[in-house]
């Protein structure tokens, strides 16, 4: 009977501790949060590694727990190696304002990361427009000078430097809309897979359990070695 009531105390006491910690938890959450979750969209699309990333924008900070987004709201790898899946989480004043951070924060990185996808085709799209360009001038000033030529030998000579740089503009042309082509192909490397209110009675309720659980084991520890030692000292006694 004495150990029925030893069990039951140190249910008692571990359900105690449990439940404080429960509510003290809930009662000392702070202000409402907001949780987005992305996603990379597609496996063969490369991942994009810390490293790349953090040399790409200053926007991004180490911290112990792996690469950060720096802003009212975080953004945070899952993994160590890559940005397979990211958490946004997002604190507000109101669960409203805590949904709008997060959003703004979500469509920001959403934007960051396509402008990193998008740079290098930007890069070549630019180049060619400009090698594009100077053949157009370098076309009209050649075409001006064909129409400007007095003898049959200076307008065969310049026709034929016109036609070259006619047949070098057109070719330049193609790559340059290859390469806005390609461009436009780039699609979002992530996509949004969940958003949703941060629960701090759900999210402590499994920290609660353990600790339930814990506090319970201790508890049966500490009674088997207090009856253990009175029942050493009693038999010293005797």
């Amino acid at each position: 009977m004495q150990g029925l009531n030893a069990a039951v105390s140190a249910v008692v006491a571990a359900a105690i501790v449990a439940v404080a910690y429960l509510v003290f938890g809930v009662a000392t959450a702070g202000q409402p949060q907001h949780e987005i979750e992305l996603q990379l969209a597609e496996e063969r699309v490369s991942w994009p590694w810390h490293s790349s990333i953090q040399r790409a924008s200053a926007a991004w900070i180490n911290s112990p727990e792996g690469q950060q987004w720096a802003g009212d709201a975080s953004v945070e790898a899952l993994a160590p190696s890559n940005l397979e899946t990211l958490t946004i989480l997002a604190t507000g004043s109101s669960a409203e304002a805590a949904l709008i951070a997060a959003r703004a924060t979500a469509d920001g990185f959403l934007a960051h990361d396509l402008a990193l996808q998008l740079e290098p085709f930007e890069t070549d799209v630019e180049a060619l427009e400009t090698v594009v360009e100077e053949l157009e001038a370098r076309f009209a000033e050649q075409e001006l000078a064909v129409g400007t030529a007095t003898d049959d030998a200076l307008i065969a000579g310049r026709s034929t430097l016109l036609e070259g740089t006619a047949a070098l503009l057109g070719r330049i042309e193609g790559d340059r809309d290859r390469a806005i082509e390609a461009r436009d192909a780039v699609q979002a490397r992530y996509s949004i897979t969940d958003s949703q209110a941060v629960d701090h009675l759900r999210s402590r309720v499994g920290e609660t359990i353990r600790l339930f659980a814990a506090t319970l084991i201790l508890g049966w520890v500490l009674q088997i070695l207090w009856t253990s030692g009175s029942k050493q000292a009693a038999t010293l006694v005797d």
